[in-house]
Protein backbone atom coordinates (compact mmCIF):
# COMPACT_ATOMS: atom_id res chain seq x y z
CA UNK A 1 0.00 0.00 0.00
CA UNK A 2 2.82 2.73 0.90
CA UNK A 3 4.70 1.99 -2.61
CA UNK A 4 1.13 2.59 -4.60
CA UNK A 5 0.80 5.53 -2.40
CA UNK A 6 4.16 6.79 -3.09
CA UNK A 7 4.46 6.56 -6.53
CA UNK A 8 0.65 8.01 -6.81
CA UNK A 9 2.14 11.47 -4.91
CA UNK A 10 5.05 11.20 -7.30
CA UNK A 11 2.85 11.59 -10.40
CA UNK A 12 0.71 13.92 -8.92
CA UNK A 13 3.53 16.29 -7.36
CA UNK A 14 5.10 15.74 -10.91
CA UNK A 15 2.23 16.45 -13.29
CA UNK A 16 1.77 19.57 -10.68
CA UNK A 17 5.41 20.65 -11.80
CA UNK A 18 5.27 20.14 -15.44
CA UNK A 19 1.69 22.08 -15.43
CA UNK A 20 3.94 25.24 -13.66
CA UNK A 21 6.37 24.98 -16.40
CA UNK A 22 3.76 25.22 -19.17
CA UNK A 23 2.13 28.34 -17.33
CA UNK A 24 5.15 29.49 -16.65
CA UNK A 25 5.89 28.86 -20.86
CA UNK A 26 2.81 31.01 -21.32
CA UNK A 27 3.35 34.02 -19.62
CA UNK A 28 6.96 34.05 -20.84
CA UNK A 29 5.51 34.38 -24.31
CA UNK A 30 7.85 30.71 -24.96
CA UNK A 31 6.73 29.26 -27.97
CA UNK A 32 6.51 25.26 -29.22
CA UNK A 33 10.32 24.49 -29.06
CA UNK A 34 9.71 25.11 -24.95
CA UNK A 35 6.63 23.04 -25.24
CA UNK A 36 8.06 20.33 -27.02
CA UNK A 37 10.92 20.06 -24.37
CA UNK A 38 8.45 20.14 -21.90
CA UNK A 39 6.97 17.03 -22.95
CA UNK A 40 10.00 15.72 -23.27
CA UNK A 41 10.87 16.60 -19.70
CA UNK A 42 8.01 14.99 -18.43
CA UNK A 43 8.40 11.66 -19.79
CA UNK A 44 11.85 11.98 -17.82
CA UNK A 45 9.60 12.12 -15.00
CA UNK A 46 7.32 9.29 -16.06
CA UNK A 47 10.16 6.99 -16.50
CA UNK A 48 11.60 8.01 -13.14
CA UNK A 49 8.42 7.56 -10.99
CA UNK A 50 7.71 4.33 -13.27
CA UNK A 51 10.83 2.34 -12.83
CA UNK A 52 11.65 3.66 -8.77
CA UNK A 53 12.50 0.70 -6.87
CA UNK A 54 11.39 2.52 -3.77
CA UNK A 55 12.97 -0.53 -2.14
CA UNK A 56 16.13 0.29 -3.22
CA UNK A 57 17.89 3.24 -1.31
CA UNK A 58 20.72 3.34 -4.22
CA UNK A 59 18.16 3.50 -7.56
CA UNK A 60 16.33 5.86 -5.47
CA UNK A 61 19.26 8.46 -4.98
CA UNK A 62 20.07 7.33 -8.87
CA UNK A 63 16.87 8.31 -9.65
CA UNK A 64 16.44 11.82 -7.76
CA UNK A 65 20.13 12.91 -9.48
CA UNK A 66 18.37 12.00 -12.91
CA UNK A 67 16.57 14.88 -12.17
CA UNK A 68 19.73 17.23 -13.41
CA UNK A 69 18.28 15.50 -17.32
CA UNK A 70 14.84 17.32 -16.57
CA UNK A 71 16.48 20.56 -15.34
CA UNK A 72 18.81 20.25 -18.35
CA UNK A 73 16.01 19.84 -20.82
CA UNK A 74 13.96 22.52 -19.62
CA UNK A 75 16.84 24.82 -19.88
CA UNK A 76 17.97 23.58 -23.21
CA UNK A 77 14.07 24.16 -24.49
CA UNK A 78 14.04 27.51 -23.32
CA UNK A 79 17.06 28.78 -24.31
CA UNK A 80 16.27 26.94 -28.18
CA UNK A 81 13.07 28.29 -28.34
CA UNK A 82 14.60 31.81 -27.60
CA UNK A 83 17.21 31.50 -29.82
CA UNK A 84 15.66 30.42 -32.87
CA UNK A 85 11.85 32.08 -32.28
Amino acid sequence: AFRLLFRTALFCFYGISVAIFMFVGTIANLGLIYYSGCCIAMAQLIWQALLVDLEDPFDCQNKFKSNTWFGCIIFISIVTDRVLL
